[in-house]
């Protein structure tokens, strides 16, 4: 409380300062704000210092290029790759994140005409195209596979009109489609020979705003823009219920949780990419068994801000190496790269 009212004293000294006033000023401001970093865990992000750089620009390389999402694909030798959908180029590529090598992705059987969002899962890739519905290029001895598309899931079958993002979660690979009209989470089963017809599953007046949906191996995280909008979901004899979970640390609330990352392990971070407040936040997820660490809570680890102009504008998604050195960002056509 003291940091921020030195903080608000200090914004209000005149602008008409004498040199030797305004060099204490400013000696001042930098140690005021050096302790309201340290206090509130804020990692000011750098080209300089190269905490964070330019990693790759999809329309240096192709001027049609529009990428619409990002995921991060490891495969069985535990090399990792960016996931890129592009609808500008209609196609899917991957870069490497050992050689910054791209490929793209087959599209033999001509199914991707819009791809927008990209999940990935251990046994391959799947896509929404928003004129295929979802498709999927299977995994199999280091080889993907042309896309296929998926019966039951095509763009006719769903019949949704505001589609936010999708997933493909459990063991048997069932799809769950966030849709703003529909204030929805909706699920399809996957049956063999094909999915379901799709239906509501978690409803929420607050998904009208929905952004993201991701999930680690006990909980699925839905966000949405609004205060701390991050809504969690665990399993239960009935199904997925909500267990709403508080956010400890910040100084400011989350205005608009945008994109959210984190995999299937209960000590890997959990990140949010705050669009109100133009910062990536990495938080501490609980333990509700055994040695438990704070129950029902998100513990902030750290806050990454870049003050770039133009930075951070148009945020499509972030994802993390496994080992989290290092986090990338899809800005527009530029995949900026973060050390963590």
């Amino acid at each position: 409380m003291l940091i921020l009212q030195a903080s608000d004293k200090l914004k209000d000294v005149p602008s008409e300062l004498g040199e030797k006033d305004r060099e204490k000023y400013e000696e001042l401001n930098s140690q005021v704000l050096g302790i309201a970093d340290s206090l509130y865990k804020k990692t000011r992000l750098s080209l300089k210092d190269k905490s964070i750089e330019k990693y790759y620009d999809t329309f240096t390389f192709n001027q049609d290029s529009s990428p619409e999402d990002m995921a991060i694909f490891r495969d069985s030798n535990g090399k990792e790759l960016l996931i890129i959908s592009d609808v500008g180029t209609k196609s899917v590529y991957s870069i490497s994140l050992y050689d910054k090598k791209v490929e793209n992705l087959s599209d033999a059987n001509k199914v991707l005409d819009k791809p927008s969002k990209v999940y990935t899962k251990s046994i391959g890739i799947f896509v929404l195209d928003l004129t295929n519905g979802i498709v999927k290029s299977t995994y199999s001895n280091g080889v993907y596979e042309p896309f296929v598309k998926l019966s039951g899931l095509s763009i006719e079958s769903m019949k949704l009109n505001s589609i936010a993002e999708f997933a493909m979660l459990t063991t048997n690979n069932n799809a769950y489609v966030l849709d703003r009209e529909e204030k929805s989470l909706l699920r399809s089963f996957n049956y063999e020979g094909g999915y379901s017809l799709i239906s509501p599953y978690l409803n929420k007046e607050e998904y009208q705003f929905a952004n993201d949906i991701f999930a680690d191996d006990l909980s699925i995280y839905i966000t949405a823009k609004g205060e701390n909008g991050i809504f969690r979901y665990v399993g239960s004899t009935s199904g997925m219920v909500e267990s709403p979970i508080s956010i400890s640390g910040l100084d400011t609330v989350i205005k608009d949780s945008q994109a959210g990352y984190t995999i299937d392990d209960l000590n890997k971070g959990l990140y949010i990419f705050d669009g109100g407040e133009k910062r990536v936040l990495k938080f501490e997820k609980p333990l509700e068994s055994g040695e438990k660490r704070h129950p029902n809570e998100l513990l902030l680890l750290n806050q990454y801000l870049f003050d770039q102009e133009g930075a951070w504008n148009d945020i499509k998604d972030i994802v993390v190496d496994y080992n989290e050195k290092y986090m990338y960002i899809l800005d527009s056509t530029t995949i900026w790269k973060v050390k963590l």
